[in-house]
């Protein structure tokens, strides 16, 4: 008898001790072997038998090779996941799976598969369970032992929760999808709120902890915000640095650290707000002696503002929002009173990045100065 490890290939050696002999054909009868001492937990084995006669050194025959039955446990959520293979000659149209009995110590039968793989369910998680597989199969050869059996070497598993919660379903209110106006000094923020997927997935979410998630432009890879636990806390008011730009996802971990696919992603832009006017009196009494876009303006990162005389001469630019002209020239020297010419390119914070405005800004500002 010859055996190899694996299901089937390397090289079959010799068993010592599974070499039997007899002076006749009709007495060569002991058709039964037990291979003892080997490593069946960690790979599978092979086999196959020779016939010799009259001591030649060349066999007379060889059967089919044929390997044991190697089963698997994976484990999942309250269930043990079985499979098994084995490489035989013959067909197999039955399997039956054994699982040992705690109080007995002896294996039941617990189901049949015509497959290979078995999935035993309604379990305990973290309870370890040891199982066997026995084959049935057939030559369908008259003469031929029928059934054959073949038995898989003990394999034990332990359910455990891999399934993650569903994800949660995000929303972002602020005041721009709200149609709300800053109060001055107010701090932009961004209210999220998500589902418990407790109570829209069902309890067996078992969901504890909250990972919410972040990145400061659209297209940007999202970064852990913050860490939230307890299922019934769904909502987070975030200020992000610029204006209330920004992509928010939330994932979701149960109490065995499964961690859900990330929510539906929630990029917010600003809504920005930029309007000039169209007079100022920059005459020292300090009441609108420097011209300035009109209170509330928000989310802008900067401005081409260029100002000209009636000529057309350039007598002021800045590329700063809050524009401060004083009504001099780049010299410091007072202009007179009179209608001046604008044009303003605006470039505003937007999820996307900086953007320029589509309207260009443009028009007529009234210096006066009568009342000094």
């Amino acid at each position: 008898m010859l055996r190899a490890p694996g299901l089937s290939g390397g090289t079959l050696q010799e068993i010592p001790g599974a070499s039997f002999s007899a002076n006749t054909f009709w007495q060569a009868n002991d058709t039964c072997f037990t291979d003892v001492n080997l490593n069946t937990k960690g790979q599978p084995y092979h086999y196959r038998i020779d016939f010799y006669v009259k001591g030649l050194d060349t066999p007379l025959g060889s059967t089919n090779e044929a390997s044991s039955v190697f089963l698997k446990v994976g484990s999942t959520d309250h269930t043990n996941l079985l499979s098994w293979q084995e490489i035989v000659p013959w067909n197999n149209y039955r399997y039956d799976i054994f699982r040992k009995n705690d109080v007995t110590g002896l294996f039941d039968s617990i189901g049949t598969s015509a497959v290979a793989n078995y999935a035993d369910q309604n379990l305990v998680n973290g309870k370890e369970y040891c199982y066997y597989v026995r084959s049935v199969g057939t030559y369908s050869i008259g003469g031929v032992i029928n059934p054959i059996l073949n038995l898989s070497q003990e394999a034990c598993g332990a359910p455990i929760d891999t399934i993650p919660p569903c994800p949660p379903v995000l929303t972002v209110q602020n005041l721009c999808n709200t149609s709300g106006n800053p109060e001055p000094g107010e701090t932009f923020e961004n209210e999220l709120s998500w589902t418990n997927p407790n109570t829209s997935c069902g309890a067996t979410s078992n969901v504890t902890t909250y990972h919410i998630w972040y990145a400061p432009a659209e297209g940007e890879q999202p970064a852990l915000l913050e860490v939230i636990d307890g299922a019934s806390n769904t909502t987070l008011t975030h200020s992000p640095q610029v204006g209330l730009v920004g992509c928010y996802a939330v994932s979701a971990l149960d109490s065995v650290g499964n961690e859900s696919a990330l929510s539906n992603i929630v990029c917010v832009d600003n809504c920005p707000s930029y309007e000039l006017p169209n007079a100022f009196t920059p005459n020292g009494d300090q009441q609108n002696d420097l011209y300035t876009p009109f209170p509330g303006w928000r989310f802008i990162e900067r401005v081409d503002m260029q100002i000209f005389n009636r000529w057309g001469n350039l007598v002021f630019a800045t590329q700063d929002p809050a524009i401060l002209w004083n009504g001099t020239n780049s010299n410091g020297k007072e202009l007179p009173e009179g209608s001046y010419f604008y044009v303003c390119k605006v470039y505003e914070n937007r999820v996307s990045g900086t953007t320029l405005r589509k309207d260009v800004l443009s028009g007529y500002i009234e210096l006066i100065r009568s009342g000094r």
